[in-house]
């Protein structure tokens, strides 16, 4: 598989299907009208059939098979036993009747096999809309501080992923995959949600717009590095467009997954660890909220511990591409959902940060009570239904917004979702009539404009860029924005 992911990544977002699917289909669609038509002839058939298994097996050769596939592979050699019948075989007795069984039976299947790869298609993603290619690199970190809540004795294991501004040359190289370990924890993770062992194998053919290894960019010395935290249940690809469009801008930006609250880690001696931190039925809000305050302590003690290895004054050991780019000075963090809450809760304890970000995040712990000094941005989404009386999560946010010190922007996106901050829309065209509650119509819409919104956001507080806050409160549909405290133009 990740063979084929090297030699043709899918194209961007946009396209449900790749080229050879989209071709495939077409050629069988065009082979199986004309075999339930009597007046073409037997050589046509075969021709047309013959076309249809070339460019199914170009297709698996170039792009990769997966499952989705398997009724059009199943209804192309049924097409081959049809054509290699004997016609004496046929039957006489009741013909008309089967034959028009046959055919309906034919159509049904066919739209079948045209339907199910672009409902689940190879997920693809929009390209970065800076001025540099973007490399990525990804390595695993240890915290000896902490202990692994799975072996006693050994220390907490998490595995990090970078994506930087590249050199120009790295345009021309492969893409990466947006989910390497998918073939050990793809399994692991159906299997946990019930669903068949091959379910989230096509996701082995997906990649972004990063390069592996590749070297940073030439024209620039020290960058800012800005933290991503992915929400409960999330994977630190969860924003993988995001992300790239941060690094195509020139910044290094680092992922991580949470290990015991991502959906799945998959370490390099093999271990897969799955979520193990879901909060038991029947929680209160209170109850829920004292849980998420002390994992947030604990994910912020993660991104403290990446912090620290990358640019700590005693400890720092970041990867060869990144050796010497990271300027201490100017730290960002941001994260969705409990990524969000993280956030806020590193720049409460860890000063060497100066820009904190949530994508629809609540809070939990003491940074109700103390607020933050550091500039702070949060974009929500803005719903119809009233918020619930006994959800406590909204008396804490804005009970931590009254007490912010620094300079803040506070954006709402009416009609938006949960998940519209990430890249779950890519995932199937119609999850959002699937899931109305979790993706909405508009989620590739709110994700493009959240993502102008954070670089405007770390142009303006890791760079010092004027426009940058103007940037932030651009007028966009659907956005709505509420400042304080900005700096003067």
């Amino acid at each position: 598989m990740a063979r084929a992911v090297q030699r043709k990544p899918v194209a961007d977002r946009g396209d449900l299907m790749r080229p050879f699917e989209i071709a495939s289909l077409l050629c069988l669609t065009v082979a199986i009208f004309a075999m339930t038509m009597r007046a073409t002839s037997p050589r046509i058939r075969r021709a047309l059939l013959g076309v249809t298994l070339g460019v199914m097996g170009l297709g698996a050769w170039i792009e990769g098979a997966r499952w989705q596939l398997a009724p059009a592979y199943a209804l192309a050699a049924a097409g081959v036993v049809f054509v290699l019948l004997p016609r004496s075989m046929g039957p006489r007795a009741g013909g008309r009747v089967l034959r028009s069984l046959g055919v309906t039976a034919a159509v049904l299947a066919l739209a079948v096999a045209v339907l199910l790869p672009g409902v689940l298609p190879v997920p693809s993603f929009p390209s970065p809309e800076g001025p540099h290619p973007v490399g990525t690199v990804t390595f695993p970190l240890e915290d000896p501080a902490r202990e692994d809540s799975r072996t006693p004795g050994r220390p907490r294991r998490l595995m990090v992923q970078a994506w930087y501004p590249a050199d120009t040359g790295t345009a021309r190289a492969p893409r990466a995959p947006f989910w390497p370990e998918v073939a050990r924890a793809g399994p692991a993770l159906a299997h946990k949600l019930g669903l068949p062992s091959f379910s989230m194998s096509h996701l082995a053919y997906a990649v972004g717009h990063s390069h592996e290894n590749a070297p940073f960019t030439s024209s620039l010395d020290r960058v800012p590095l800005i933290v991503f935290s992915h929400g409960a249940g999330g994977l630190r690809a969860q924003n993988t467009s995001t992300l790239e469009m941060l690094a195509s801008q020139g910044y290094i930006v680092v992922s991580l997954d949470h290990t015991d609250d991502a959906a799945a880690v998959v370490f390099p001696d093999g271990e897969v660890v799955l979520r193990s931190l879901e909060g038991p039925d029947g929680e209160t809000h209170e109850e829920a909220s004292r849980r998420k305050a002390s994992t947030v302590r604990s994910r912020a003690a993660d991104v403290g511990r990446v912090v620290d290895f990358l640019v700590g004054a005693t400890d720092a050991r970041p990867p060869a591409p990144l050796h010497g780019h990271m300027d201490p000075a100017r730290l960002g963090v941001f994260g969705h959902s409990l990524g969000g809450s993280t956030a806020v809760e590193v720049c409460r304890v860890d000063a060497r940060f100066s820009a904190c970000g949530s994508l629809d995040g609540y809070i939990y712990g003491e940074a109700e009570a103390t607020g933050i000094a550091q500039a702070f941005l949060l974009i929500q989404r803005e719903t119809d239904a009233p918020p619930d009386a006994a959800d406590v999560r909204e008396r804490q946010r804005e009970a931590f917004i009254a007490r912010l010190s620094g300079p803040s922007c506070r954006l709402r996106v009416a009609r938006a979702r949960h998940n519209d901050f990430t890249d779950m829309a890519a995932v199937s065209p119609v999850l959002p009539y699937l899931l109305p509650d979790a993706v909405s119509q508009a989620g590739e819409d709110t994700l493009r404009g959240t993502n102008q919104i954070l670089t405007a956001f770390f142009h303006a507080t890791l760079r010092g860029e004027p426009g940058g806050w103007s940037g932030v409160r651009a007028t966009r549909p659907r956005f709505s924005s509420a400042c304080d405290r900005l700096p003067l133009p």
